[in-house]
């Protein structure tokens, strides 16, 4: 899954911190579905047939409490930009992560 939406990102955001951030938030996004897809295993219950948007949720809610912010940069103001950057970018893997497994499964 993740090699198909690295061209994506790398469009998206071509250089820079947003990159490095985009890229960043797409690992941890298929962390998610590893873990999800683990779980889903386990419990012998299809997790990803909850609803898109609680999906969504899910795998943004992953990708902000484990990003490690201390990898993109510091000071004050950077600080402060990264996670408007994280929340705006984390968003918009989210999506394109759920999209990208609702085509995959049909």
């Amino acid at each position: 899954m993740h090699n198909d939406l690295i061209p994506i990102v790398q469009n998206q955001y071509p250089t820079g911190h947003k990159r490095k951030i985009a890229e960043m938030c797409l690992d941890l996004g298929e962390e998610w579905t590893h873990i999800v897809g683990a779980q889903e295993q386990l419990l012998n219950v299809n997790l990803y047939s909850l609803t898109a948007k609680k999906s969504k949720k899910e795998c943004r809610t992953y990708i902000r409490k484990n990003f490690d912010k201390s990898q993109v940069g510091s000071g004050i103001l950077l600080t402060i930009l990264i996670s408007v950057l994280i929340n705006v970018i984390s968003s918009w893997i989210s999506t394109l992560i759920i999209e990208n497994l609702v085509k995959k499964t049909r």
